[in-house]
C-alpha cells in the first residue's frame, strides 16, 4: 500500500460512522448460527463462500456451527456472481437458501442443503 493510499484509509476510517457495536455484530452472527444449526445440523450442509466479500462473516460463522458440514469458496465477479444467483433454486426457510442447482460450473454437487455466504 503506498503512503497517500495508506493516509487516505486512515482518514476514511476516522471519520466513518460507526452503524453497529460489536456485541451487536456477536449477537447477530450468534443467532444466524443458531438459525443454521436448528435448520441444517442432520444434514452435512455445503458451506460456499462467495470471496472476497464473504470471508470475515463467513469465518466468524463458520467458527460458531457445532455440526458436520463442508466448506469450499468460490470467486465471483459480479457478472458470474448473477449467473450463480439465476441458477439457484430459493427454497427458503427462515431465509437461508436450501438447495442449489447439481448443474454449478459444470460439476455436479452432491448436496441436498448448501449455505450461500455473502
Amino acid at each position: 500500500m503506498t503512503e497517500s493510499t495508506a493516509k487516505e484509509a486512515e482518514r476514511v476510517w476516522r471519520e466513518a460512522d460507526c452503524l453497529w457495536t460489536e456485541p451487536q455484530i456477536e449477537r447477530a452472527i450468534e443467532s444466524t448460527a443458531q438459525l443454521i444449526e436448528q435448520d441444517l445440523q442432520e444434514s452435512n450442509p455445503l458451506v460456499l463462500v462467495v470471496m472476497k466479500g464473504g470471508l470475515i462473516f463467513g469465518a466468524r460463522l463458520l467458527m460458531r456451527l457445532r455440526f458436520p458440514l463442508e466448506i469450499d469458496y468460490i470467486y465471483a465477479t459480479r457478472p458470474y456472481y448473477e449467473k450463480l444467483r439465476s441458477s439457484l433454486i430459493e427454497l427458503q426457510q427462515n431465509g437461508f437458501i436450501k438447495r442449489l442447482y447439481d448443474n454449478f460450473k459444470n460439476e455436479s454437487l452432491n448436496h441436498e442443503n448448501v449455505v450461500l455466504i455473502r
